[in-house]
């Protein structure tokens, strides 16, 4: 998938965006995945992992869950000046 491509699916408001480490995400993650395997294929969706030290910058990442993976596939979301450069 294309930097442009992985941008635009994480920028649609119809994608799901969990931050790092939230019940929000694990319940998402619960939902598609049962013992550590996947048992339910999902649409993509957004972790944002927040940075908390000052100067350091917070990212997303773009995953999606496939039937019978042990970890979901995914992709490091480009900032927008990324793509302009």
């Amino acid at each position: 998938m294309s930097p442009s491509e992985i941008l635009a699916i994480a920028d649609a408001p119809s994608t799901p965006s969990f931050a790092f480490g939230s019940k929000a995400l694990q319940d998402w993650n619960d939902e598609h995945c049962f013992r550590g395997e996947c048992n339910q294929s999902s649409r993509c969706y957004v972790v944002i992992h927040h940075s908390h030290t000052p100067g350091m910058p917070s990212f997303r990442v773009l995953s999606i869950w496939r039937y019978g993976q042990v970890c979901p596939i995914t992709w490091d979301v480009p900032s927008q000046a990324a793509l302009a450069s």
